[in-house]
């Protein structure tokens, strides 16, 4: 079984659960998979919001037998991804 280490991004208000391209490619999953309330970096990476988009990732692991493991980061301010495009929001190429 394969294992993918992801990272979870937390500050004092939500967390998220960090998925990089390779990552999202090999489950399976793009920006379009995540609700507006997640957000996209400049790479394709994912900060997939934590109480409702972070179950997709998990899922899709489930779904393709990729074990999970995490580490974890955490912010006393807000977390750098919340000033990144939401998924989903028009960005220009």
């Amino acid at each position: 079984m394969e294992v993918m280490q992801l990272t979870w991004h937390a500050d004092p208000g939500h967390e998220w659960l960090y998925v990089g391209p390779e990552q999202l490619e090999r489950l399976d999953l793009s920006e379009h998979s995540f609700s507006r309330f997640s957000f996209v970096d400049a790479d394709g990476g994912i900060y997939a919001e934590g109480d409702c988009d972070a179950g997709i990732v998990i899922n899709a692991a489930r779904g393709a037998d990729v074990t999970l493991t995490y580490s974890e980061q955490h912010s006393d301010r807000d977390a750098p991804c919340r000033n990144m495009p939401r998924c989903g929001e028009w960005r220009a190429a």
